[in-house]
C-alpha cells in the first residue's frame, strides 16, 4: 500500500497525533506500508497515539514521511520507542524536496544509535528496547552541519554527509535505501 497525499507544506509542525481525530492522524504523511512493513497508528505502552513502523519482511521496509516547510534551517524533535534492540533497523532521514538525504541516523540492530557521517556511521550512544528517546536535531544547511539532542543532552555537532540545498522532509524508514537495479544495470547479467 502506498499513500501519497502531501506535497507541499507552508506552515510549521506541530503534530500530537493525541489531539487528531482517529483515522485522520496520517493524512499529512506519505506512506509506504506493505503487507509485511505496516506503517500504522497504534497504542503506545503509556496509552497515547505513536505512529508505528513494523517490519518482518526481508526484502522490503516501512516507510512513512513528514513533508515540513521549505526550510534551509530547521529544528525537528521526535520521540523513538524502539521495540528491541537487537534486531531490525530505523532510519530517520532529513532530505531535499528530491528525496537526497543530508543526515541520517540510525537504530541499528547492534544497539547503537548511529550517524551517517561522510561514507562511515558514527556513534552516538546505545539504547535500550521499550524506552523512550526524544531527540531534537538542528539542522543549518549553510555551515553542513547539524547538533544532535537526546533527552535533552546535546551529544555534539555532525557534519551532514551530502549537502542539500534546503530541508523539505524527514523520513522514517525500516531498511537500507534501495538503489539497485540502476541506469549501470548490465542488462544481461551473469552474476
Amino acid at each position: 500500500k502506498f499513500l501519497c497525499l502531501t506535497e507541499d507544506v507552508k506552515e510549521n509542525i506541530d503534530e500530537n497525533f493525541d489531539k487528531l481525530s482517529a483515522g485522520e492522524e496520517l493524512n499529512r504523511w506519505n506512506i509506504y506500508s506493505p503487507l509485511w512493513a505496516s506503517v500504522k497508528i497504534e497504542k503506545a505502552p503509556d496509552g497515547t497515539k505513536a505512529l508505528t513502523l513494523r517490519d518482518k519482511d526481508k526484502f522490503d521496509y516501512a516507510k512513512a514521511e513528514r513533508v515540513i516547510p521549505n526550510s534551509k534551517k530547521v529544528n525537528v524533535e521526535f520521540t523513538v520507542t524502539p521495540a528491541q534492540s537487537n534486531k531490525g533497523l530505523l532510519h530517520v532521514e532529513f532530505q531535499d524536496d528530491k528525496g537526497n538525504a543530508a543526515v541520517r541516523l540510525i537504530f541499528d540492530a547492534d544497539s547503537l544509535l548511529k550517524a551517517k557521517v561522510g561514507y562511515r556511521n558514527s556513534g552516538i550512544q546505545s539504547y535500550q528496547a521499550n524506552k523512550s528517546y526524544t531527540i531534537r536535531i538542528e539542522l543549518d544547511r549553510f555551515k553542513r552541519m547539524y547538533d544532535v539532542y537526546i533527552n535533552g543532552e546535546k551529544k555534539g555537532t555532525k557534519l551532514f554527509f551530502a549537502p542539500v540545498p534546503s530541508f523539505r522532509r524527514v523520513v522514517f524508514r525500516t531498511g537500507e535505501i534501495r538503489r539497485y537495479p540502476n541506469a549501470d544495470t548490465p542488462t544481461d547479467q551473469n552474476f
